[in-house]
């Protein structure tokens, strides 16, 4: 557990759903989310630096208690789209469509 360190850290936080989305639906979830949650304010005097990959995530952290926010977007990879595109995605182009 990060919390064991005995240095100050960075969090990076991509959101922990709250458990009343899972009330009626999921019992181990509800319970899981709200103890992730509370395990969250356990970090608040330890974190540095919090940083949430959203705008919405980092408002979270500042409402948890959280002294210095900053948002961390994620940055997806787009190279799998660096490739000439395929003929048979594009059509055939010089068909005009009759026979």
């Amino acid at each position: 557990m990060a919390y064991a360190l005995p240095d100050r850290m960075a969090l990076v936080y991509h959101n922990i759903t709250p458990p009343e989305y899972f009330l009626g639906v999921h019992p181990l979830l509800v319970q899981q989310c709200f103890m992730g949650r509370r395990e969250l304010r356990a970090y608040v005097d330890r974190v540095t630096l919090a940083l949430g990959d959203s705008e919405f995530n980092r408002q979270e952290l500042e409402a948890a208690g959280f002294r210095e926010t900053a948002v961390l977007p994620v940055v997806p990879s787009f190279a799998h789209l660096d490739v000439p595109p395929s003929q048979f995605l594009r059509g055939n182009s010089t068909t005009s469509g009759s026979t």
